[in-house]
């Protein structure tokens, strides 16, 4: 038998975002910020473990890990 790793994504939906911030109290690795001047979200997908803290963390539910 042989084991694979579990390809795992994350999924923003960018378009809805309104940059509150919300995630990014919640993302240890700091995968996700929001910083002048733009105060845009920002994911940096090499930083992001997966965790799944920030799906909880989001009021509009527009983030997704996908296995």
């Amino acid at each position: 038998m042989q084991v694979e790793d579990a390809i795992k994504d994350i999924e923003l939906g960018e378009d809805l975002c309104i940059s509150c911030g919300a995630c990014t109290a919640v993302c240890l690795p700091r995968a996700l910020t929001v910083k002048p001047p733009d105060w845009e979200l920002d994911l940096d997908k090499e930083r992001c473990i997966l965790c799944g803290f920030c799906v909880d963390a989001c009021p509009l539910q527009l983030i997704k890990v996908k296995f």
